[in-house]
């Protein structure tokens, strides 16, 4: 009986915590695909300090046809990355990835214009979507100057594909939050 209310505990506890399954997973030294996965690389920098500990930068796996975030509260592709409250420069991240289309999460507690773009990571490639960097007036623009961040991204991340390529924007309907409720 015991088990039983101990199953029953540990299910509704992952449940109740939402958005539990993401199939993406974070590179610290960069990485070449694996097979059927991609590789999504970005920088994170800010140009005037962040009123948090952390500044936090996620994108989330979008769905063209349907014009949405792609999962919900149990399924949810996406990518995180935490830096310093104070301005220090770009730290760039790699991220091994579901293949598919990338925006800015709308879970970002500032506006932005990159919302309105969507990145194709396609299979077997290293996409470097840009440096998305928090400016004054409380917004992050995203710089994509592929060729004058090549060199800090393979320094930061030596293990990345050397083919890397730029990603192209494409046009979107701004994702829209979803909320996760037991």
């Amino acid at each position: 009986m015991r088990l039983h209310h101990l199953l029953a505990a540990t299910a509704v506890l992952a449940c109740a915590t939402g958005c539990t399954v993401n199939s993406n997973r974070a590179l610290p030294t960069g990485a070449l695909p694996a097979p059927g996965r991609a590789v999504l690389v970005y920088g994170v920098g800010l140009a005037v300090p962040w009123s948090g500990t952390q500044f936090p930068l996620e994108m989330v796996a979008y769905d063209i046809d349907r014009q949405q975030i792609d999962g919900d509260c149990f399924r949810f592709n996406r990518t995180a990355a935490r830096i310093a409250a104070l301005p220090s420069g770009v730290r760039h991240v790699a991220f091994d990835v579901v293949p598919g289309y990338y925006t800015l999460s709308p879970f970002l507690p500032v506006p932005s214009p990159a919302r309105d773009s969507a990145f194709h990571v396609p299979a077997g490639a290293t996409v470097y979507v840009g440096d998305f960097i928090y400016q004054a007036g409380n917004r992050v623009a995203l710089v994509r100057d592929f060729l004058a961040s090549k060199a800090a991204i393979f320094q930061a991340l030596p293990h990345l594909d050397p083919r890397m390529v730029a990603a192209t924007p494409l046009a979107i309907a701004p994702a829209r939050m979803f909320m996760c409720t037991p």
